[in-house]
């Protein structure tokens, strides 16, 4: 047994439901299309450019200018997205399960992350925080706060699976709090008295390692006879070429 999914939040990026929305261009004037044009050329260019175009949107306790990303005509809008977001004091997400990697600085004020299976975990000014997809997570604000949000790939309404109502389902990966994976004790040994990391012996050929939220799934493997070698690649007839139950994160979310 080891913990659930080794990561420490997951991701955020201030977006509550549409509202007023800014354009601000110091590239080319409206409309779109032109800004869009210029940040074609941007890049396009041989030499590093300054990206001074963002999109604003402003609400009641939120305004979000974002640099690069789906909503600031970013040429690489689904790579990534940046922005700089204030929150004001007592201002709180909905809950969410983004299937985005997030890096978020914290410049002023501080920002409580809550999650389903641990305490909320308060990020200061000046310190930073990375958040796995997949976990889910709500931001809550003690007091006024900036911060500047990095999200791989980039935020979008869409992949940041918010529950905007306390009856919207939970995802279905979140009720799991370990998951387990068979290994084999001789080579759990070598790797402990080596140091080295671990890697089961179909890593290269699977690229994953197996691992199930229901140890049930594993004692049929562990107790049979290993099955004869079929010789190149793997057995899809194989109870050993792969595990049921399998854990993977499903953005989409049921009831």
């Amino acid at each position: 047994m080891r913990p659930r999914r080794e990561m420490l939040l997951v991701a955020h990026c201030a977006r509550p439901a549409p509202a007023q929305h800014t354009k601000e261009c110091a590239l080319a004037p409206t409309p779109g299309q032109r800004t869009c044009r210029a940040l074609r050329q941007l890049k396009n260019a041989h030499t590093p450019k300054s990206a001074l175009l963002k999109y604003t949107t402003r609400f009641a306790q939120v305004k979000i200018q974002e640099f690069f990303g789906g909503a600031s005509c970013n040429p690489f809008a689904s790579a990534i997205s940046v922005a700089h977001v204030t929150a004001s004091a007592g201002f709180a997400e909905e809950w969410q399960t983004p299937a985005f990697d997030e890096y978020c600085l914290i410049l002023t004020g501080s920002v409580s992350i809550e999650n389903s299976h641990g305490e909320p975990q308060l990020v200061k000014a000046g310190q930073a925080v990375y958040l796995a997809k997949g976990e889910r997570v709500r931001w809550v604000f003690p007091e006024d706060t900036s911060y500047v949000p990095i999200c791989l790939p980039a935020f979008s309404p869409v992949n940041c699976h918010r529950e905007e109502d306390a009856s919207a389902p939970r995802p279905s990966h979140d009720a799991h709090t370990d998951i387990y994976h068979l290994v084999q004790k001789q080579l759990w040994d070598e790797h402990k008295a080596s140091g080295s990391v671990y890697y089961p012996p179909t890593y290269a050929q699977d690229g994953f390692i197996h691992a199930t939220a229901d140890p049930a799934k594993l004692l049929g493997v562990a107790v049979s006879p290993p099955p004869p070698d079929p010789g190149p690649g793997p057995d899809p007839l194989s109870p050993h070429a792969s595990t049921p139950g399998t854990l993977n994160f499903n953005p989409n979310p049921v009831p």
